[in-house]
């Protein structure tokens, strides 16, 4: 049994063989060379092939073996959305994952890292789906013309992490300046004085 590959040098083996009578033969020599075998995981879990944006990907990886000396020490995890992560330890494991944009095309690979470099033990895609951002604001408030209006807005989803735009909008569908505040948790505007429409003139608040 070789305990450890031997790539570098080849092993030479040196053999004589002796009689009865102490007669002795030529010696006969012998070269091998022992490969290397990468380690693997007894099986790979990965997650779903689909997946949407902001949702948690999880891998698993079972019992590794890695034959003879070597020894691993640490997995090494490409999530195929430009972040790599490379955890120590003998491999198996969960692993998660946030993705954090979609529409993506992920291509995910998994290698284990000994002695002897990096060995890839899985590989294969994940789609990342788009998600539309919900949007919630406060309850309608009554203001004179003129007055501050306030709109307590909380978005969820695609948005709190992409670029987005409001609209204050008048029933006619005429656009009013606003402005965004407390990190763009509220919206105010001031309704026109004498602003277009009759009183009690609703303003719609959109993304």
């Amino acid at each position: 049994i070789f305990p450890d590959d031997s790539s570098d040098r080849p092993l030479e083996i040196r053999l004589r063989a002796t009689d009865k009578d102490g007669a002795r033969s030529d010696l006969a020599v012998a070269r091998v060379v022992v490969e290397n075998k990468a380690p693997e995981p007894d099986h790979v879990t990965p997650g779903p092939a689909e997946i949407d944006e902001g949702g948690e990907w999880i891998l698993g990886i079972g019992s590794v073996t890695d034959p003879g000396d070597d020894q691993v020490f640490a997995v090494e995890i490409d999530w195929g959305d430009g972040k790599v992560s490379k955890v120590p330890g003998p491999g198996s494991g969960t692993y998660r994952h946030r993705y954090a944009e979609g529409p993506l095309a992920a291509q995910v690979s998994v290698s284990l890292v000994d002695e002897d470099g990096k060995h890839p033990v899985w590989a294969g895609p994940v789609v990342v789906r788009n998600v539309l951002p919900t949007v919630t604001l406060s309850e309608p408030q009554t203001v004179r013309e003129g007055s501050v209006a306030t709109v307590g807005a909380v978005v969820n989803g695609d948005a709190s992490r992409s670029q987005f735009t409001w609209k204050v909008l008048t029933a006619e569908q005429v656009e009013i300046p606003f402005e965004l505040r407390k990190e763009g948790r509220e919206i105010v505007f001031v309704p026109p004085d004498g602003g277009p429409g009759p009183e009690g003139t609703e303003y719609e608040v959109s993304l």
